[in-house]
């Protein structure tokens, strides 16, 4: 139900003031009803893309469709909302904390077997924040390792079609800029 990303994300809220991250409403899988929850959400909130405010949607290409993904992004591109994959799950981000690695995984349960290697009892639906912070860095330089990776092994660079992978060390750099900006 995107708890884990929701806690995640949050947590940027506690460390600073420069910029205030918002869940949108609800608790949807579906990658197009995540992409309307996050139109809802910038309309609410009266976002102004000009002035720098961003709607988000992050999802898992675990259980989704290419197809409805596809559609999701269609959608997303078309009322301004920037589409952040995992593949296949969340924690490939978590992961990252602590190793680059292509592996590719056929279900969320690996990924968490291995990501329990290196943060002994992780479970989903905590927060996970501070106990990740310091290898943040680290996680960004390895994200973008495994994004060069498959970009230059003759394969798209799509973390839809690249397993495993994450796109959300792209909005952790931006919040870290906004978050030490002066």
């Amino acid at each position: 139900e995107n708890k884990t990303e929701k806690i995640y994300f949050n947590e940027f809220n506690r460390m600073q003031d420069e910029f205030r991250v918002v869940n949108a409403p609800g608790n949807y899988t579906d990658p197009i009803k995540i992409v309307q929850s996050a139109m809802y959400a910038a309309k609410k909130e009266e976002l102004d893309y000009d002035d720098g405010d961003m709607a988000i949607a992050v999802f898992d290409v675990d259980f989704n469709k290419q197809e409805q993904i596809i559609s999701a992004r269609k959608l997303a591109d078309k009322h301004g909302v920037k589409v952040v994959l995992s593949n296949p799950c969340f924690e490939v981000w978590l992961l990252l904390h602590f190793r680059e690695s292509t592996k590719s995984y056929s279900n969320n349960e690996s990924v968490l077997e291995d990501l329990r290697k290196f943060w002994k009892g992780y479970e989903k639906n905590i927060s996970s924040y501070k106990f990740i912070e310091k290898q943040t860095t680290s996680a960004i330089a390895n994200a973008k390792k495994v994004k060069k990776h498959f970009s230059s092994n003759n394969c798209t660079d799509d973390v839809l079609m690249c397993n495993s992978s994450t796109d959300v060390y792209q909005i952790v750099e931006l919040l870290h800029k906004a978050e030490n900006a002066d």
